[in-house]
């Protein structure tokens, strides 16, 4: 019989090397967090398929790590968002979980379904954005250093005794 998958915990170095990014201070996170979404969706700006998320705050919150990220599309470009600022819509998820959507090794639709991402908040918004992932080539979009980094952690996190 399958089962949901459980909250595990991640490995203790894995833990330990995300350290840092809890300690820094949650506006450094937003501001860098927007500079890279600005980079890596640049094409998908420019050509607007990212107009549903206009005006709309999303929460993607990474919960064994701990960490949270609020993104806000103002003006065809990511921006800061406040803490006091309730989202749209949240997506949280384990890291290996989101690790394994960005290396596409599992189905977004899998992902989604099994509730190991999950998805609340504004339903048609969730919709839009899970199809926005799915269509994404990330193999093509970031850059062989980061991909070989993510497949490593990838295959690490999702180790039996992890």
């Amino acid at each position: 019989m399958n089962s949901i998958p459980t909250t595990t915990q991640p490995p203790f170095l894995f833990k330990l090397l995300s350290k840092p990014l809890v300690l820094i201070p949650n506006k450094v996170n937003q501001f860098v967090s927007a500079k890279l979404l600005n980079q890596l969706f640049k094409a998908e700006l420019k050509s607007q398929e990212l107009d549903f998320l206009e005006g709309k705050v999303c929460l993607i919150e990474v919960r064994d790590i701990p960490f949270k990220i609020k993104i806000y599309l103002w003006n065809q470009h990511f921006v800061e968002v406040p803490n006091n600022i309730t989202p749209n819509i949240t997506m949280n998820g384990e890291s290996k979980d989101f690790i394994a959507l960005v290396n596409q090794q599992e189905d977004p639709d899998t992902l989604f379904f099994q509730r190991r991402l999950r998805l609340s908040g504004d339903t048609e918004l969730g919709l839009h954005l899970k199809n926005f992932l799915d269509a994404l080539e990330w193999e093509q979009r970031l850059p062989r250093a980061l991909k070989f980094a993510l497949l490593k952690m990838g295959a690490w996190l999702n180790k039996p005794n992890s």
